[in-house]
């Protein structure tokens, strides 16, 4: 019976390890806000994804990580946000090459 217990504590000690440091560490990461012609309207978070992806060549984004805001003079302002910096600067010095 103390081998199973022995072993159950293990196995929540080092779940309970990565648990931590998945969440307790604040990773970096990059915004990049741009500003478009119109309103947001109803799908001005989508139309701020796609913009994201085309101006930065990310392939992968999540809905959550774009947004629009309106502004005055019929213009909005996109702001997304993305995992790394890496990102920013190796998809930016090839859109440039």
């Amino acid at each position: 019976m103390k081998p199973r217990i022995i072993f159950f504590m293990i196995i929540v000690l080092v779940l309970f390890t990565f648990v931590i440091n998945t969440y307790g560490e604040e990773k970096p990461g990059c915004e990049d806000r741009f500003i478009m012609d119109g309103q947001c309207g109803k799908n001005g978070d989508i139309d701020c994804i796609v913009e994201c992806v085309k101006r930065l060549g990310l392939r992968l984004i999540t809905a959550g990580d774009c947004y629009c805001r309106d502004l005055p003079d019929n213009k909005r302002r996109c702001i997304c946000a993305y995992d790394s910096c890496y990102y920013k600067g190796l998809f930016a010095s090839q859109r440039h090459s």
